[in-house]
């Protein structure tokens, strides 16, 4: 097995990707894929293939240009994505990207994201507004996929439901004029909230968390 490099250190960030403009290159598995997750996000996304199949042409939102990619094609775009499958094509739309400081996924499979893109996209689990995202750096992918589908059975559902009340209790202090160090979430007792919320007691679920950051 190889060792890992030292000296890369992934940093995981949400991003705001509403209005971007994304070009997709490579309309297979892995390009529709991606191609989803950015339209599903909000982004503005072109997808650039010789072939476009069905998967790819699903995709709601996406631009379908189905053309050989061109020297300069990622010139007009804020983030892009390599997923030809063909190496040679990648690494030609790799290198003009980075070349153009545009971020890019390397999604040809070569392996650890510094060797390749600057970014990647990991597997994510959604309840709501909470978000939790597994990654390998790039390294082992349908393991991180795995292992999200692994952790759907313990964050279900309430846990979603409980991010959004616990934001929306947090917003009301914040404008009633209470600093956010004032307060301590420690005090809320989370199992009971859940508890709440599996049974469908939304509202007393609230007043809960509004008891305890009151204290």
């Amino acid at each position: 097995m190889p060792p890992a490099d030292p000296a890369f250190v992934p940093l995981m960030a949400a991003l705001d990707v509403r209005g971007l403009a994304c070009l997709v290159v490579g309309a297979g598995k892995v390009g529709a894929r991606k191609a989803a997750s950015l339209a599903h996000s909000g982004a503005e996304v072109d997808i650039v293939a010789t072939q476009v199949g069905q998967e790819a042409r699903a995709v709601k939102g996406a631009r379908c240009l189905e053309r050989p990619y061109a020297e300069g094609d990622v010139a007009t775009y804020r983030l892009v994505v390599a997923a030809t499958g063909d190496v040679l094509v990648d690494r030609q739309v790799v290198a003009e990207a980075l070349a153009a400081g545009v971020f890019v996924l390397d999604a040809s499979g070569a392996g650890q994201v510094a060797r390749g893109g600057t970014f990647t996209m990991p597997a994510v689990l959604q309840r709501d507004r909470l978000l939790v995202s597994v990654s390998t750096s790039a390294s082992a992918p349908r393991y991180a996929t795995w292992l999200r589908d692994s952790l759907a059975e313990q964050v279900r559902p309430e846990h979603g439901l409980a991010a959004a009340i616990l934001g929306e209790v947090r917003e009301e202090m914040l404008a009633s004029g209470r600093r956010p160090k004032e307060l301590n979430w420690r005090r809320i007792r989370m199992s009971d909230m859940l508890d709440m919320l599996r049974e469908g007691q939304v509202g007393p679920a609230k007043e809960l968390v509004r008891r305890c950051l009151s204290w």
